[in-house]
């Protein structure tokens, strides 16, 4: 009887955490899509079909982890970082790196 009420124990500690994690991941997920949408009314950027704008939110969320893993890199000088991303967030984050690279070229 003990051995199973342990069983019983551990199988709903399993589920729970299963279920808290899969809610994290689908909180993280809401917060990306609201970034995304916060940011293109802060820029006005509008696209011209469902499928450009799908298309840009997976280039924009590639690029935002491109930006968090700069951030967390505490090997880089903390000097003008803040000015570097908020140019990153404003032109960057919607632009492939091809596109990207031929505005600077």
């Amino acid at each position: 009887m003990e051995k199973s009420l342990i069983s019983v124990g551990l199988l709903l500690l399993i589920g729970a955490g299963l279920y808290l994690k899969q809610n994290g991941e689908d909180l993280y997920e809401l917060q990306k899509v609201k970034q995304f949408n916060d940011w293109k009314i802060q820029y006005n950027k509008k696209f011209s079909s469902e499928q450009e704008e799908m298309y840009r939110y997976l280039v924009f969320q590639q690029n935002a982890q491109l930006i968090e893993a700069h951030n967390n890199d505490k090997s880089d000088q903390l000097i003008c970082r803040l000015d570097r991303i908020r140019i990153c967030i404003k032109i960057f984050e919607f632009e492939t790196q091809e596109q990207y690279q031929i505005k600077i070229i």
